[in-house]
């Protein structure tokens, strides 16, 4: 099988347009199709380099009854210059959590929110490199 890449993740958010002024001043993205849902709910395509997300407008939040459902709980952004992006939560003052940044043996994450709640980490590898230490799995 070939390598399998993430094409774009899709969530809600309670405002579009401060969720897209966020999404472009804080990683970059920028909005490339957008539209109108069913339900007359703003959505649209962000894009950033190769990453991409899809975001809608939802005022309410849907309470879905019967069993209890997973959810998504945090995205990830990799990332390289640390230092501009620890300015960017400064300059925007990011809400953070887990005492951000959090250091890795091979890596440091940031984790904020986005205007919706929506968690955010954002992760730098030492020298862009994705590794692990070895031995480190739990066996189950």
């Amino acid at each position: 099988m070939e390598n399998i890449r993430i094409d774009h993740l899709n969530f809600s958010v309670n405002d579009f347009q401060e969720s897209l002024e966020f999404y472009n001043k804080v990683f970059g993205f920028e909005l490339v199709e957008s539209g109108y849902g069913t339900n007359k709910a703003k959505w649209g395509i962000l894009k950033s380099g190769e990453c991409m997300l899809a975001i809608s407008e939802q005022k309410k939040r849907v309470q879905y009854e019967g069993p209890k459902y997973h959810k998504l709980n945090h995205m990830a952004f990799r990332l390289t210059d640390e230092e501009l992006f620890a300015q960017k939560v400064k300059e925007y003052k990011l809400k953070t959590s887990y005492n951000s940044p959090v250091n890795y043996p091979f890596s440091n994450s940031w984790y904020v929110t986005d205007p919706s709640g929506n968690s955010i980490e954002v992760v730098f590898w030492q020298d862009d490199v994705v590794r692990f230490p070895e031995n480190q799995i739990t066996r189950f």
